[in-house]
């Protein structure tokens, strides 16, 4: 039996380096499948999404590797945490706001209103006195363009959750508006607003913030009401604002990998327990602006085709008009997460997501762009018009777990409703439901694989 096994084992071997994948296949662009098993094969990387949008349509969505569980394929449709691609919405709400006249303010003003003369927007009082004088000269222009000189000497004060808590005598993690009290009470500026230039996380949490005050609502309802909405085929449960704990996630999450522990941030008693770091070493509520945000690939693919989305330019977050994209990308990076928004200048747009992330200033999602996904695309003379998105449906009344992804389907057409949200798109694979019902939401229903009946 020992020899049987040893065989069995070197036969299984080659296979199992091939990673399962996800949503419906595309040939003329089988290309683009061996490149991303190649890449996630040669950096060991478990789960990993690819989207593209071509021609006003999605026009490949596939799932490479394991869902959570670590043996079941995940599926096309998966939400991976945005990290830093959570700015641009952010950008966006900021820009929506100006230019929809629900706001008495524009780029020109004062970000925060400290009791200097001819005020700010943000209502805060910074914990202690304030740290720098220049903040009252900040404006939402210098926020949204990281010239505010919010630029981290050391560690980033945007996660000092437990450095706040500590000198607030508060617990942790302190909230959103707390955390960005401490910052201003401890925290320096690098240079005169408006007089360089750097990356800055603290001023897209200051923009949720400013965002959230203005109109009253949490942040991730103003992005699905404001910026992108189910008239835009884009239903709440593609758009969320990210969990901490693996149960309170969507199940379609990743399991999201960094090999190390850190203190639970909501461990208020040392020795503070250890837990994987991406599932405690933050709050991801916390980076609400600049960091919280979960989305699917197609969800993103839209956000691509509306708003400008290439950081420190003058239009970040605006709406695109007949001027197109221009060319660029966004990424984000957070431990257990890599993503990449890129917008071509031939408005082809591609969104790229994995759940482990390199050392050093390495980025997965930018060397699968440069080292492969660039030429691929430029190759293309022709796109597909196959449907690649949507929450695909048995009409046989069988399925599998109910993601709604192209392998993975709802198992009916109640069960897919059950889930669904306005601006959702059912796909019924080919077949007769019984289903009979009223809608009383704005859904999408077709059957782009052959004819489905709904109805007796």
């Amino acid at each position: 039996m020992r020899g049987v096994f040893l065989l069995l084992a070197v036969v299984a071997g080659p296979v199992s380096a091939q990673l399962p994948v996800s949503g419906r296949p595309v040939p003329a662009l089988s290309a683009f499948d061996d490149a991303m098993q190649d890449f996630m094969g040669e950096h060991d990387i478990t789960a990993g999404v690819l989207g593209v949008m071509a021609e006003g349509r999605i026009v490949y969505l596939r799932g490479f590797g394991h869902k959570y569980n670590g043996t079941t394929a995940l599926p096309e449709n998966a939400l991976f945490r945005l990290a830093s691609c959570s700015k641009p919405f952010a950008a966006a709400v900021i820009h929506r706001l100006m230019a929809s006249g629900a706001v008495t303010w524009d780029e020109f003003d004062n970000a925060f209103d400290l009791g200097q003369a001819g005020g700010g927007v943000l209502d805060i009082t910074p914990f202690g006195t304030l740290a720098d004088d220049d903040v009252e000269d900040i404006e939402i222009r210098h926020l949204l363009r990281h010239t505010s000189g919010f630029t981290p000497a050391g560690s980033d004060p945007a996660f000092g959750w437990r450095d706040a808590s500590l000198a607030m005598g508060l617990p942790s993690p302190v909230s959103r508006e707390n955390l960005m009290r401490w910052i201003l009470g401890t925290e320096t500026l690098a240079f005169t607003p408006g007089a360089g230039t750097e990356y800055s996380n603290v001023g897209y949490l200051a923009l949720s913030l400013i965002a959230e005050q203005e109109t009253g609502q949490a942040f991730i309802d103003v992005v699905r009401q404001q910026i992108l909405t189910p008239a835009m085929w884009v239903p709440a449960t593609e758009v969320q604002m990210g969990r901490t704990f693996r149960a309170d996630q969507d199940p379609r999450e990743p399991r999201y990998e960094s090999g190390d522990t850190s203190p639970n941030i909501y461990d208020n008693t040392p020795p503070y327990e250890q837990v994987p770091s991406p599932y405690g070493r933050w709050p991801q509520p916390g980076l609400t602006g600049f960091g919280g945000m979960v989305a699917s690939a197609p969800a993103m693919l839209e956000f691509l085709a509306r708003y400008h989305s290439v950081p420190f330019r003058t239009e970040f977050g605006e709406r695109m008009g007949a001027e197109g994209p221009g060319g660029g990308a966004h990424a984000g990076s957070l431990r257990g997460t890599n993503t990449w928004m890129q917008q071509r200048p031939d408005s082809v747009y591609a969104f790229i997501a994995f759940n482990s992330r390199p050392g050093g200033e390495d980025h997965y999602g930018g060397m699968f762009y440069t080292e492969h996904l660039e030429a691929l695309l430029d190759g293309v003379a022709d796109w597909p018009e196959a449907t690649s998105d949507g929450f695909w449906v048995s009409t046989s009344g069988t399925g599998t777990s109910g993601t709604g992804g192209y392998n993975d389907v709802f198992a009916s057409v109640g069960a897919a409703l059950d889930y669904a949200q306005p601006g959702s798109k059912i796909r019924l694979n080919p077949g007769a439901s019984t289903w009979t019902g009223v809608l009383d939401d704005r859904m999408l229903f077709d059957a782009p694989r052959g004819a489905a009946s709904l109805g007796n």
